[in-house]
């Protein structure tokens, strides 16, 4: 750039008179823009660490970086920012270039977070959580919400259901882990532990066996190759009797009267699906001690075959000395009305649950009264509540 002067002087030398140039740099201008991206992409699931990575354009050596949550600021001078966002946070990056000719400086950069919502994942003790190597395979249950997966040593899907193999997991402390994701594919887990011991010897007819799920002794029988228990079970927690027991992952019982003390005496006496912990399996472990089950009506049948037929079974099993059977009154509750001992004018009885279910929803069950030798076949609605008697799974010499 020059300048040309004309000297408008009367007098004047030298005019018109040239200026030395001058050299003009022009620099371009730089459109300055940024956007962010998030890793793992959207949509993401609640609780999961999202990193943000800023992409500058003409940011020039030096920019600096601003990262907001919501007009809050957050994180630090850095092109990366690391959070776990919220169902429709908006996380935001404004981007200062450090050039000396730029045009949309700062620039900012905003993701509306899309998240969905993991899961609430729990899992309830509805099974025994101390077992022992030799107890049948039982159904895992208490997991929600419902439609999970069920995982561990051991845990086996059949049938859409998944099973505790207690012999297949072995000896130890095992964690059973529950695994449930939604349509979003969030996943959530809940875990509880089983104890799987190696058990004791059953010395069937010599000495008591010992529940290690509350250490409660039973006195044991032996009547041909079956060890029976020789006492009524009483396990689980007392429950009024004006309740009905439910499904609720709490294994419960009736006392007589609603006397603690008289399960102590007589056991306790239990509906059949609370019995069977609502998995009606013939044979079912259900509310028994591991390695003991509820008898079927076979099994039920042996026994009263041993002692000549179930015309004179009952004399031997109302047995109250050594090696006997010891049947005694151990209540009932009825229709779930009231709990009393089964009293009729001039005699007592008992009822046994069977595992085995009869016709129109109700179950077969056994009773002995003090007035006949016999031992009579019933079927009952399963709302009623009876006493049990456990069986050991496997024949004894």
């Amino acid at each position: 750039i020059t300048c040309e002067l004309t000297s408008g002087a009367v007098c004047s030398t030298g005019s018109p008179a040239t200026s030395n140039p001058v050299a003009m740099t022009v620099n371009p201008v730089f459109a300055v823009s940024v956007s962010i991206s998030a890793n793992p992409s959207y949509p993401v699931c609640s609780g999961l660490s999202v990193t943000y990575t800023a992409v500058p354009v003409n940011g020039g050596s030096a920019p600096q970086y601003i990262w907001r949550v919501n007009g809050i600021i957050a994180g630090t001078n850095s092109d990366t920012y690391t959070c776990q966002p919220q169902v429709n946070d908006v996380v935001s990056c404004e981007l200062n270039a450090n050039l000396s000719c730029t045009a949309g400086n700062p620039a900012t950069s905003s993701l509306v977070a899309a998240v969905n919502v993991a899961p609430v994942v729990s899992i309830s003790a509805c099974n025994d959580v101390v077992t022992s190597t030799n107890a049948k395979p039982f159904k895992l249950r208490g997991g929600l919400p419902l439609g999970g997966v069920y995982s561990g040593p051991g845990i086996n899907a059949v049938n859409g259901s998944y099973i505790f193999d207690p012999l297949m997991a072995g000896q130890g402390t095992h964690l059973v882990t529950y695994t449930y994701t939604t349509a979003g594919l969030c996943t959530g887990t809940s875990s509880l532990a089983i104890i799987n011991q190696v058990p004791a010897p059953v010395n069937c007819g010599l000495s008591a066996f010992t529940d290690i799920r509350d250490g409660r002794d039973y006195p044991t029988v032996k009547i041909g190759n079956q060890c029976w228990m020789a006492g009524n079970l009483n396990f689980g927690a007392m429950k009024n009797s004006s309740v009905q027991q439910t499904d609720n992952c709490v294994d419960e019982k009736y006392c007589l009267n609603n006397f603690a003390v008289n399960c102590q005496q007589t056991g306790g006496v239990y509906q059949w699906d609370e019995l069977m912990r609502h998995d009606p399996a013939l044979g079912g472990q259900g509310l028994c001690p591991p390695g003991w089950h509820v008898p079927s009506d076979a099994e039920w049948m042996a026994l009263f075959n041993f002692y000549g037929g179930q015309s004179i079974a009952g004399t031997a099993l109302k047995n109250q000395g050594p090696g006997g059977f010891h049947a005694i009154p151990g209540g009932v509750l009825y229709q779930n009305n009231s709990l009393w001992s089964f009293y009729l004018p001039g005699f007592s009885a008992t009822f046994f649950w069977t595992s085995e279910p009869a016709v129109q929803s109700k179950v077969k069950l056994h009773g002995v009264n003090s007035e006949v030798q016999s031992v009579s076949d019933y079927s009952s609605g399963r709302e009623n509540a009876f006493s049990v008697r456990c069986l050991f799974d496997y024949p004894v010499n």
